[in-house]
């Protein structure tokens, strides 16, 4: 008989969809709207209160949890980043006061991030993310947003052995660095 007396409460950081020291997903179409929508969701998140719930009753956009975020575009300049955030704040009504010192953004094009490649043999190897667990931990990151996936990496995107690396990578610096990674 399994005791199931000492399990604690999942770590909601945002809605259904983010859980502290774990990885989500989020998929759809080039162009659909998706990194617009994570801005809002992390910001939510930085803030303490969601910008896109329907009504206070919207469980799947309600924050549980305020923190700093890390929202790292691996393809769009950091003034690109800076137009489409400063949007979403006019848009959403966040006064730049609210950010300040909880959202912090970085560009793929200023720092690349790869969590994994190929070796000298062209053999997948994962990439030491100590650098990375480090700095989340040292900014009290809770959510680390990393646009888009395919960018992350040097592996092929249709190899599920491949794809389970790249995965598993993020994984451990979301367990490592206590925080959700989507």
């Amino acid at each position: 008989n399994a005791d199931f007396s000492h399990l604690s409460p999942r770590q909601w950081l945002y809605g259904c969809s983010s859980l502290i020291g774990m990885v989500s997903a989020v998929c759809g179409n080039g162009g659909s709207g998706k990194t617009s929508i994570e801005i809002a969701k992390a910001m939510s998140v930085a803030i303490g209160r969601s910008l896109l719930a329907v009504d206070e009753y919207d469980e799947n956009h309600k924050v549980h949890r305020q923190g700093n975020v890390l929202y790292w575009n691996l393809e769009d300049s950091e003034e690109e980043m800076l137009k489409r955030i400063y949007a979403e704040m006019r848009h959403r009504g966040v006064r730049k006061s609210e950010l300040a010192g909880k959202f912090f953004v970085l560009s793929g094009r200023d720092k690349r991030l790869e969590v994994a490649g190929r070796d000298d043999k062209k053999q997948p190897r994962r990439n030491d993310m100590t650098y990375l667990i480090d700095l989340l931990k040292s900014l009290n990151i809770v959510l680390l947003v990393v646009d888009p996936l395919v960018m992350s990496h040097g592996l092929k995107e249709n190899d599920n052995d491949e794809q389970n690396i790249v995965i598993d990578q993020f994984r451990d610096i979301a367990h490592q660095a206590g925080c959700a990674v989507v």
